[in-house]
C-alpha cells in the first residue's frame, strides 16, 4: 500500500477512512526514518510496506536450528542505548555491538562484563567475552560468605580463550562455547543453568543457578556442582522450591543430552570471532543499578 500524503487524496474521500491514510502514512515515515537512521538506502523506504519488510530483515527471521549467520561485523567500542521502534519496544542490537551483561540478585549486580553480540534474533542470542576483558565486581554484602567466584582481587581480567555464549529466549540455561590450547580445539558444550535472559537498556541480565551439565562432543554429560545447590537455601540464595526447579532444569538438559538433542547449531563449535574483537574495558557507569 502507498503511503499517500493529504494533497494526493480526492475530495469524496470520507472523514474515517481519510483518518486511518493519514495514520499509515506517519507509520511509514517513522518506520523510515528509523531504517534510515541506520544507513539503509532511500529507495529501500519509499514505500511503507517495503519499509516493513526491510524492518524485519533487519530484525532476522528465525531459524529452525541456532547457528551462526554471515554478515558485516561492527566494532563499536561504547555500550549504546537500544534502538526503539514506533511503539517504543527494544530493537534488537546488531553484531558487534558491545552491550554490558550483568549477573543481578534481587535487583543488584554483582558481576558485571562487557560482552560484543554476535547475532540477536528472535530465536537466538549470542554473545562473545573476548580475552582479557576487565570484569567488574560491584562492592556490597550478599547472603553468603565472600565475593563472586571469578574476583581474584586486582586480577580481574577473563582468562583464556574468550568465550562464545548462546542463549535461547525463556529457558533457563545457555551454551557456552570454550576453546582450548594453541589449536582453539573445541571439547564440548558447556549447558550453564540461569534465569532466563532480560533485556535492558545497556544490555542483558540473569542470574546464575550454579549447576551446570558438560556435554562432550560424543554426547556422554557430566554434571557440575550439584553438591553446591543446598547449602545456598540455608545462606539465603534460594529458597528449596527454586533448588528443586534448578535440578529440574539439569534433568532437562541431562534428558536432551541422553536423546541427541539440542536447539542450537553444531556449526557454533568452529565459530571464530573476528580480529578485531580484543579485550574490552568496562566502561563508565558501568556499576550502576537500573
Amino acid at each position: 500500500m502507498r503511503a499517500l500524503r493529504p494533497a494526493a487524496l480526492g475530495a469524496d474521500v470520507q472523514p474515517r477512512r481519510l483518518d486511518l491514510v493519514l495514520r499509515a502514512s506517519l507509520v511509514a515515515a517513522s518506520l523510515r526514518g528509523l531504517l534510515l537512521g541506520d544507513g539503509h538506502e532511500t529507495e529501500e523506504c519509499s514505500r511503507g510496506l517495503r519499509c516493513r519488510r526491510a524492518l524485519a530483515r533487519r530484525r532476522g527471521a528465525p531459524r529452525p536450528r541456532s547457528g551462526p549467520v554471515e554478515g558485516v561485523w561492527g566494532n563499536r567500542e561504547v555500550p549504546p542505548a537500544p534502538s526503539t521502534n514506533l511503539y517504543g519496544a527494544a530493537v534488537r542490537w546488531r553484531p558487534g555491538d558491545v552491550v554490558l551483561w550483568r549477573e543481578v540478585w534481587r535487583g543488584r549486580p554483582w558481576l558485571v562484563k562487557p560482552v560484543r553480540v554476535v547475532e540477536d534474533r528472535d530465536d537466538l542470542l549470542a554473545v562473545y567475552l573476548a580475552e582479557a576483558t576487565r570484569l567488574g565486581f560491584p562492592p556490597g554484602s550478599w547472603p553468603w560468605p565472600g565475593e563472586h567466584p571469578w574476583n581474584r582481587g586486582d586480577d580481574t581480567r577473563w582468562r583464556g580463550h574468550g568465550v562464545l555464549t548462546l542463549h535461547r529466549p525463556g529457558i533457563a540455561h545457555s551454551i557456552w562455547v570454550f576453546w582450548f590450547g594453541d589449536e582453539r580445539e573445541f571439547r564440548g558444550w558447556y549447558a550453564n543453568l540461569a534465569e532466563p535472559i532480560r533485556r535492558t537498556e545497556r544490555g542483558f541480565d540473569a542470574l546464575d543457578h550454579e549447576l551446570d551439565v558438560w556435554i562432550r562432543p560424543d554426547g556422554t554429560w557430566e554434571l557440575k556442582d550439584e553438591d553446591l545447590l543446598d547449602p545456598w537455601v540455608e545462606r539465603g540464595r534460594w529458597s528449596a522450591a527454586e533448588v528443586a526447579e534448578i535440578r529440574a532444569e539439569g534433568a532437562r538438559v541431562v534428558a536432551d543430552a541422553d536423546a541427541g538433542r539440542q536447539w542450537w547449531s553444531d556449526e557454533w563449535a568452529s565459530w571464530k570471532p573476528p580480529p578485531t574483537w580484543t579485550a574490552l574495558e568496562l566502561p563508565p557507569g558501568w556499576n550502576a543499578e537500573y
